[in-house]
C-alpha cells in the first residue's frame, strides 16, 4: 500500500465531513433541546417554587 496524495486528501476530506456532520447534528439537537426547554420551563418554574416552599416549610417544622 502506497500513501499517495489522493489517499491523504480523501482521508482529510472524510475526516472533515465526519467532524462537520457531527457539529451540525449537535447544534440541531441542542436547538431542539432548547425549544423543548422553552416549552417546559413555564410549567416547571411554579413547580420548582412550590417544591422549594415545601422544603422551607418542612425545615421550619
Amino acid at each position: 500500500m502506497h500513501n499517495t496524495d489522493a489517499d491523504l486528501t480523501y482521508g482529510f476530506l472524510s475526516y472533515f465531513l465526519l467532524i462537520f456532520t457531527r457539529l451540525v447534528f449537535k447544534s440541531q439537537v441542542l436547538s431542539q433541546v432548547n425549544q423543548v426547554d422553552d416549552l417546559i420551563n413555564p410549567y416547571l418554574i411554579p413547580i420548582k417554587f412550590i417544591l422549594k416552599k415545601c422544603q422551607i416549610d418542612t425545615a421550619v417544622l
